[in-house]
């Protein structure tokens, strides 16, 4: 597999920072599974603008292909030892067709990770890298509605804030105008997921989840009209021997 595509798409041909994982912690199963996850619904196709879904498509195959890398002890010493793919196969990455993320696995990780000390850190970095932003953060920290949990991640905020590992940050005279703005179009998109979901009479566990990519992703239909199959445990088929669905 030639590292090419993946320093492309990536602009790295660092696998461990391409799965979001270090070296000390690759060979702990529940460590290298939260990255794969995480990584995995950060480039999910659907999650992404429309012009950008070819380029999540392709991500989203190359974090399942690292991931199955990564599980296989073997196959990682070869890799940490030449620093390329353990084999001389070509990527071939087809944009029409991904792997699915199997619904329990979605929900085993969503358990875990909320309330976890990961979550914090990520709570933490957004918090710093959106000058204090709660939209911001609720925006990029998974499974975070600003509607439903921002009185909680507030409280993550100051405790943070408390202990003295991080700083507050003192937000401008005009955040009170743009948070009504905001709240007001989270509000508006929430009602629109909502209605979706309720045309398509789609529902159960992964409900946040839908809402979430729905609201962000209300005007395209491919979304809608696969979610059931692509998160209800139903594994895409595939022509390529390259293709990898994970084992998780």
């Amino acid at each position: 597999m030639k590292m090419d595509v993946v320093k492309e798409l990536f602009d790295t041909e660092d696998l461990y920072d391409v799965l979001g994982v270090t070296k000390e912690k690759v060979s702990d199963e529940k460590a290298l599974r939260s990255a794969y996850m995480k990584a995995a619904l950060k480039y999910h196709p659907d999650k992404a603008p429309a012009e950008e879904r070819e380029t999540f498509t392709k991500k989203f195959q190359i974090i399942q292909k690292v991931y199955e890398l990564f599980k296989d002890e073997e196959l990682r010493k070869v890799y940490d030892q030449t620093g390329t793919w353990p084999d001389d196969e070509k990527i071939e990455l087809d944009v029409k067709s991904f792997g699915r993320l199997d619904e329990d696995a979605i929900l085993g990780f969503k358990k875990l990770y909320q309330g976890s000390d990961e979550e914090r850190q990520d709570i933490k970095k957004y918090y710093e890298k959106g000058n204090g932003d709660i939209f911001h953060i609720c925006d990029n920290v998974f499974f975070l509605n600003v509607l439903d949990d921002e009185e909680r991640v507030n409280e993550i905020i100051e405790s943070l804030i408390e202990s003295g590992e991080m700083k507050k940050i003192t937000k401008g005279e005009k955040s009170s105008k743009v948070r009504e703005q905001k709240l007001k179009k989270a509000k508006k998109e929430a009602a629109e997921a909502e209605e979706l979901l309720k045309e398509k009479n789609l529902g159960g566990g992964l409900d946040d989840l839908r809402k979430m990519i729905l609201a962000k992703n209300k005007s395209r239909g491919s979304f809608l009209d696969d979610l059931e199959k692509k998160y209800g445990g139903a594994e895409a088929s595939s022509k390529k021997k390259s293709g990898i669905k994970p084992r998780i």
